[in-house]
């Protein structure tokens, strides 16, 4: 069944040359059998311009309104300026200007972008210094009181363990060789918190965010290391239970920051009791004479960082001193016990 009657799509299609039928499921367009209307004419908006300002803006002109003696508006005021300001140099003027004040507006927005990146570069730049130099910070820290325990190692070997149930490393340095403490995890995790309390100490001289970012990577160090010792050397596999010491070896970290904070205020009876309790475990049988030392080496640690450059701090250019010259000082005997005692009369 025919009809004359069109549909407007259709009818769009025929004028563009083309039918739309469908072949096998796919649209195929085909040449029609009638005549071709010419295509529109399309001119591209201003936005698609090469050049936009090349585009002149059609002006409306106004009627030319007259003064009563037969002289326009226009010619009055041309009479009225002296030398007459020519209307489309006036024109130029005010797109120069405008061009101007464009030019300035971007330049700001450039700088402030300038600015804004530099800053945000900054603060990423610093983000990656504090994390590598927090690393190596705990790295010359925790070597220290380093320990090792070969029996863990092996595929059936038998941990020794200590009085008090620890499991029982090999260890080397004075700490281990000239103070007689074992080798233990909980050894070694105290006197690695007491190198980095004295970097601690030294880092809080830098700006508060700087410091803050050295704080949190020192922190983050620190617990994936004794995680790491946790699985390798002591075989606690389950995460639960690391979790659990991880949070008691920060909860005790914190303990230690306040502890040695109170000493250096108060004085260094103070300090030797916070070492005692902290890194000889309270031991009421222990030598006094180590405490002592270590009380001394940690004021002359604090010294040395004190002596010591923010740059050479941040690249961890340190070396820690010797413990010699602190066991020499505490083995001398203080010049006052000698002299004779003086009965002052009372009051």
């Amino acid at each position: 069944m025919t009809t004359e009657y069109i549909c407007n799509g259709c009818l769009r299609a025929l004028r563009y040359n083309c039918t739309p039928r469908i072949s096998g499921g796919i649209i195929s367009r085909q040449p029609k059998l009638y005549p071709v209307l010419g295509p529109k004419k399309f001119d591209p908006p201003r936005c698609l311009a090469k050049n936009a300002s090349s585009i002149a803006t059609p002006k409306i002109s106004k009627p030319k309104k007259s003064t009563g003696n037969g002289i326009t508006e226009s010619a009055a005021k041309a009479d009225v300026t002296s030398g007459g300001i020519d209307e489309g140099r006036a024109d130029t003027t005010s797109q120069s200007q405008n061009t101007l004040d464009k030019s300035g507006e971007s330049a700001s927005i450039n700088s402030r972008l300038r600015e804004e990146a530099r800053r945000m570069t900054s603060g990423i730049t610093r983000e990656y210094r504090a994390y590598g130099s927090a690393d190596q910070i705990f790295k010359l820290c925790a070597q220290q009181a380093d320990y090792s325990i070969p029996q863990a190692l092996e595929k059936d070997g038998v941990i020794p363990k200590t009085e008090a149930d620890e499991d029982l490393g090999v260890g080397t340095g004075w700490w281990y060789s000239e103070l007689g403490l074992k080798p233990t995890f909980s050894t070694w995790a105290q006197i690695t918190m007491l190198y980095m309390y004295t970097f601690l100490v030294r880092l809080r001289c830098l700006d508060a965010a700087e410091f803050g970012m050295f704080f949190q990577h020192l922190n983050n160090a620190y617990s994936t290391s004794a995680e790491e010792r946790m699985i390798t050397y002591h075989h606690i596999n389950m995460g639960g239970i690391r979790q659990k010491y991880l949070k008691d070896l920060f909860n005790q970290w914190r303990g230690v920051i306040a502890a040695y904070d109170e000493g250096l205020i108060k004085g260094d009876a103070v300090l030797a009791t916070a070492i005692w309790r902290n890194i000889f475990k309270a031991d009421e049988g222990v030598d006094v004479e180590a405490v002592a030392t270590v009380t001394s080496y940690l004021r002359k640690c604090l010294s040395m960082l004190d002596k010591t450059g923010d740059e050479q701090v941040k690249r961890v250019i340190v070396k820690w001193p010797g413990l010699e010259h602190e066991q020499g000082l505490v083995r001398a005997q203080s010049p006052q016990l000698k002299a004779p005692f003086v009965e002052t009369a009372g009051p």
